[in-house]
């Protein structure tokens, strides 16, 4: 049923517009008395408000449910726009209501002078009001724009971001090719840690399960084989049951050396004492002990000589808040860039672009498989921005050694 309001000074007036309207077969619903303040309450007017709809709406049958779901849930944005412009369509009818109440009121009339400036303020204010819900609109992404974040998992502020980029580049190019180019923009890159000269300091920091040991191995399997330096692998993680056991089997496959510690001190005397080209710490990933790591090796890291990278391991498939979150807890270790782990395990990875964005680092690794030490490889754009544009399982290049 199709219901319709009309309103007049008089009840007649009142019904003259509904029949102007809808015709003379008309039902009236419901007559109201309104008393309309004018000139901010300063005095008031009676209006008739009568609520009518056509005969034919009322009597004609209610259309067929042909889906499961609510007109909410199946027309949210259709709902949402409706709304819109009825309340546009409100706005303007009470301005058109304050331009004729200003018209009609008499030069003699010194009562209307005060208000007069504010009058036309309200009105002003109300233009604006109505010019920043068609910006609202016209600032909404295209669909094809939101199919490629959806896709990809991009939310919240990243996607904002990015869609504002993409808007600035305007048309001259295709929403995907632009959404590529905007990609390479934000999400940046850094060198491979293993392509550091001289020698290393590599620590592996980051929250239980994401894949720090197996990345521990792999870092180390790489310098072993392919570049032919000596490692030593040190486990703080005495926390997680079998992670120390299974780095230990590692550097015993591979013939490095291992270090288990439990403390600071323990850190300290194991970085001192270790005589290899490379040395690579897994940590636990838990809250408390992080401050350890950064006051260990800046304690030591003159003594030692060394090229000192931290690299803040989170998963493909992270969410823009827990990226926050990520990046806030384990800013004290001082990461200085990313390793992206778990690409093999979804098709939407957001933490390419979440990473990036809370933690204002680059990305140097990325990790797509459990194979030591086949599946990892530098970060390189071309390969990041494949994954996030196509939103497909592709596996990097392998590592060339350097």
């Amino acid at each position: 049923m199709s219901l319709q309001t009309f309103r007049g000074q008089t009840l007649e007036e009142a019904r003259r517009s509904a029949e102007r309207t809808l015709g003379k077969d008309y039902v009236v619903v419901s007559t109201k008395k309104l008393e309309k303040p004018t000139l901010f309450g300063f005095s008031s007017s009676l209006e008739f408000e009568i609520t009518a709809a056509p005969k034919t709406n009322l009597l004609a049958p209610p259309p067929e449910r042909t889906h499961p779901f609510s007109p909410m849930a199946r027309y949210g944005a259709e709902i949402a726009t409706q709304e819109v412009d009825a309340i546009r369509s409100e706005v303007r009818n009470e301005v058109r209501a304050l331009r004729n109440l200003f018209v009609r009121t008499q030069p003699e009339d010194r009562g209307i002078e005060p208000f007069a400036k504010e009058i036309e303020a309200e009105l002003g204010l109300v233009q604006e009001m109505l010019l920043d819900i068609q910006a609202d609109r016209e600032r909404e992404p295209s669909q094809h724009l939101k199919r490629l974040l959806t896709s990809t998992g991009i939310e919240g502020q990243s996607a904002r971001a990015v869609a504002r980029m993409v808007r600035e580049r305007g048309d001259d190019m295709a929403v995907a090719e632009s959404f590529k180019a905007v990609l390479c923009e934000v999400v940046r890159t850094t060198s491979f840690p293993l392509s550091q000269e001289g020698r290393l300091i590599v620590s592996l920091v980051g929250p239980t399960g994401v894949g720090k040991t197996t990345t521990a191995a792999k870092l180390a399997a790489f310098a072993i084989i392919e570049q032919k330096r000596t490692v030593t692998l040190i486990s703080s993680d005495s926390f997680r049951v079998g992670a120390a056991p299974q780095l230990e089997r590692f550097a015993q496959i591979l013939g490095a050396e291992f270090r288990l510690v439990k403390t600071r001190h323990g850190l300290e005397e194991a970085l001192v004492t270790a005589n290899t080209d490379v040395i690579i710490i897994d940590t636990a990933g838990r809250p408390d002990g992080r401050d350890d790591i950064e006051m260990s090796l800046s304690k030591v890291g003159k003594q030692l000589e060394a090229t000192r990278r931290t690299l803040l391991c989170v998963p493909a498939a992270l969410r823009e808040v827990d990226a926050r979150r990520l990046a806030r807890n384990f800013a004290p270790c001082q990461p200085t860039e990313l390793c992206i782990t778990k690409l093999d395990e979804t098709s939407a990875p957001s933490g390419l672009v979440h990473a990036p964005f809370a933690s204002k680092l680059p990305i140097s690794t990325l990790c797509f498989g459990q194979r030591v030490p086949e599946d990892f490889a530098p970060a390189h754009p071309k390969a990041i921005i494949d994954a996030l544009a196509t939103s497909t399982k592709r596996s990097p290049a392998k590592p060339v050694p350097s």
